[in-house]
């Protein structure tokens, strides 16, 4: 007997059908190296990664993307911030160039007199797969050494290109 084969005993069911029920029938391999095994599994499990469908858009929960806003601000990344603003955000706040393009730099002229922006609190109010309400507490610490402390109600929406959130509206509380 070859040292390298290993008996084992597996069944599997494969569907056949020979009606409009399904039957099944026993396969059983008569010998197979481990070896072929394993490779085969890890195959199928690639396949079945690769091919699988969430059943949820994988996006920030709502607090969490809040939370990350306010990071890349602090980070001063604001070009991107800027890109987590809805389009009706930036009609109403940023509008518009010649061009017709948004007005970010008055966006990032403001966010220059903040040294930072601590995130106290969060809230979510409601949640549902397109929109959400957040309450969130913030405090802005200006490079002029005054400290404000808001309450805030940011409404998201979820843009399904990028399929993250977007800053759709703000209101002071």
């Amino acid at each position: 007997m070859d040292a390298n084969l290993t008996f084992v005993s597996i069944s599997t069911f494969a569907p056949m059908r020979t009606s409009t029920r399904a039957t099944y029938k026993t396969l059983t391999p008569t010998a197979t190296k481990i070896s072929e095994i394993t490779s085969i599994q890890a195959t199928k499990t690639k396949a079945l990664v690769m091919t699988e469908t969430p059943t949820r858009p994988p996006y920030m929960k709502p607090d969490d993307f809040i939370r990350s806003y306010y990071q890349e601000i602090n980070d001063r990344n604001y070009g991107l911030t800027f890109s987590w603003l809805s389009s009706d955000f930036k009609d109403r706040n940023h509008c518009c160039n010649a061009d017709g393009s948004y007005k970010i730099e008055p966006y990032i002229e403001w966010w220059k007199t903040i040294e930072r922006v601590d995130v106290i609190s969060t809230e979510v109010v409601n949640w549902d797969d397109q929109t959400a309400q957040v309450n969130v507490k913030l405090c802005y610490y200006t490079i002029n050494g005054v400290t404000d402390i808001d309450n805030n109600v940011i409404f998201l929406m979820l843009d399904e290109d990028s399929n993250t959130w977007l800053i759709e509206r703000v209101e002071l509380r």
